[in-house]
């Protein structure tokens, strides 16, 4: 008598692919963050959870992205030094600060203000983010210290100037692993590339001979849990990140609904907005009791999420689960990861974001969406990543006033002895 093999539950395979990518790239995001990598983990655990109990995608992979963990660095960056504990601190206090916003705006029904954002604002403005949050990660691919910043120029400006001091074997081993990503997602965007790179790149420190030993690593990462302490903040820090999390609270809830909202008819589900946004504040909330950053739904983990049968949201769970026992007893195997594995990690995912089948398609379809995506990719690259997400609203408001108060109207005109009546600018003759 023969038995058939027990299938595994769906979620739980779908968990465990998205952990497979969630694990390395919450660690780059970290870094992107100007945290250390290891607060990329506590950010995936806890939030996690509390979005699968109340979010309305059962597809949606919640934890760091590329854009928010750039918000974070350039928002806190303006007050304290990155590796500092002040650093850490308004960091945390910053997940808090968008939970707060996200929750009060999802209990007040505001989830149409994602209508303010149009597709032409958001595209420019990540096509943009994406050029500053790759250019910061070229000092770590090149092995030379160089200070963070939102001005692409003067990064490039400072690399320029430090080219001799690049260190070859870190430029090595981030090509290296650019090049291995490239290849795994053009044979199959399944497959685990990002986990791939980061073996590779451990093994390669923890055999290697004396030049790779100088290659910048991750260092020791703790196991365990961080202690959550609760401090009063002071409205000196409060109110200059003020700005920083709205812009956090309201990109974060749009790309999360952007990414849901593809996979809605899929799975058959239907999206709630002002539900999601109680459920990423909450999960925000979450990610300040782990003493982690802000957080949200992810494009990539998400569709690895669908891709591999994720049919509710308990394949979050099983993703926390596992990234808790990495926590427990994996952290140390990450000591020998080079930083360069992660910058390449990062550049992989935001070359994604710069939207050029969208630009080609508004230049033939709709050119005012197109001037208005340019302005916004110019006003963030010179004005800085918040500003230029808020130039883009304005300017897409103000065109939607132009047209709204200058309508397009025709006089038109008989042709002929028929009643067929055209615009008498076209045909002069029309009576």
């Amino acid at each position: 008598m023969s038995s058939a093999m027990p299938s595994i539950n769906p979620n739980v395979l779908a968990g465990l692919s998205t952990t497979v990518m969630l694990v390395p790239q919450s660690m780059a995001y970290a870094m992107l963050a100007g945290l250390p990598p290891v607060y990329g983990l506590y950010a995936s655990t806890l939030p996690l959870v509390v979005y699968a109990i109340l979010g309305s995608s059962p597809v949606l992979a919640v934890g760091p992205v590329a854009l928010d963990s750039m918000l974070v660095a350039v928002g806190v960056g303006t007050i304290a030094a990155a590796g500092t504990d002040l650093y850490v601190e308004l960091a945390v206090l910053l997940a808090a600060m968008v939970g707060v916003i996200q929750l009060i705006l999802g209990l007040a029904r505001a989830g149409f203000l994602v209508n303010f954002l149009s597709r032409p604002v958001i595209s420019g403005f990540t096509s943009a983010a994406a050029l500053i949050i790759g250019a910061n990660q070229l000092p770590h691919l090149l092995g030379v210290d160089i200070d963070r910043s939102a001005n692409v120029f003067k990064i490039l400006a400072a690399i320029q100037s430090e080219w001799q001091l690049v260190h070859l074997p870190t430029l090595s081993i981030g090509v290296g692993a650019l090049a291995i990503i490239s290849i795994l997602r053009a044979l199959n965007r399944r497959w685990p590339s990002a986990l791939i790179v980061v073996t590779v790149g451990i093994l390669m420190v923890t055999f290697a001979g004396v030049p790779l030993a100088q290659v910048a690593t991750v260092g020791d990462v703790p196991t365990g849990f961080p202690d959550f302490r609760l401090s009063v903040p002071s409205l000196d820090h409060i109110l200059p990140l003020a700005g920083t999390a709205v812009a956090i609270a309201i990109v974060g809830f749009a790309e999360a609904i952007s990414v849901a909202t593809v996979y809605e008819k899929q799975t058959g589900s239907r999206l709630d907005p002002n539900r999601e946004l109680v459920a990423l504040g909450a999960a925000n909330l979450g990610a300040f009791v782990m003493s982690a950053f802000p957080v949200t739904g992810g494009f990539s983990r998400t569709a690895v999420n669908a891709q591999a049968g994720a049919t509710s949201r308990k394949a979050g769970i099983v993703t926390a689960v596992l990234v808790v026992l990495t926590l427990l007893f994996l952290a140390p195997m990450f000591r020998n990861l080079p930083v360069a594995v992660l910058a390449a990690i990062i550049l992989s995912a935001v070359a994604g974001l710069v939207d050029v089948d969208h630009i080609r398609s508004l230049f033939t379809v709709k050119r005012s969406d197109m001037w208005i995506l340019l302005f916004t990719f110019a006003a963030t690259l010179g004005l800085g990543i918040q500003s230029g997400i808020l130039a883009g609203v304005l300017a897409s408001l103000g065109w939607f006033v132009v047209r709204t108060t200058r309508p397009h109207f025709a006089v038109l005109g008989r042709v002929g002895s028929s009643f067929d009546f055209r615009n008498i600018r076209n045909y002069p003759d029309a009576i």
